[in-house]
């Protein structure tokens, strides 16, 4: 059984019914199949000859989340970054969590963790595609500079919002 879909437009009117607006339904059989026909709610009346009707309202439009960020781009950023190190514009802590992005999408394999003599904290990763090996400074960021890292990288994957 084909039950027609909503089509956004009150068969009376033929006005365009918005998210978040109440509309009544109507589905009658002829010659074999069903039809649907919407109505807004300032058009409605209740049909004498129907197979079925109902009440519901227009869902608010759906924003298609935006695509991802290519990885190689990712891939690009992540090398910039890491060439950057022991530089005035360095940024470990950027660079650590997009190793763990590209972790997390599996560009890059966590391989270990380590302490320098110095006391400083490292990951290695391997390059899933080379197998080259990378160690990143473990720069885990305070939650302020996580959320302008979370900023910046977004302007950067997403520059156009």
């Amino acid at each position: 059984m084909d039950i027609p879909k909503f089509t956004n437009v009150c068969s009376e009117s033929r006005r365009e019914l918005l998210p978040g607006e109440v509309f009544f339904s109507v589905l009658t059989k002829k010659n074999n199949s069903f039809q649907r026909l919407d109505y807004a709610a300032e058009n409605w009346k209740e049909p004498e000859h129907c197979f079925a009707w109902w009440k519901t309202i227009v869902p608010q439009a759906v924003q298609k989340p935006d695509k991802p960020l290519p990885n190689n781009v990712l891939l690009v950023l992540f090398d910039n970054l890491r060439l950057q190190q022991n530089t005035p514009e360095e940024q470990p802590d950027m660079l650590y969590v997009l190793t763990l992005l590209l972790v997390r999408r599996r560009l890059l394999h966590f391989e270990n963790e380590y302490q320098d003599d110095s006391g400083q904290k490292f990951i290695t990763v391997r390059n899933t595609k080379d197998n080259s090996v990378f160690d990143i400074p473990a720069a885990a960021p305070d939650t302020d500079t996580l959320d302008e890292i979370q900023r910046q990288l977004t302007e950067l994957l997403h520059p156009n919002e």
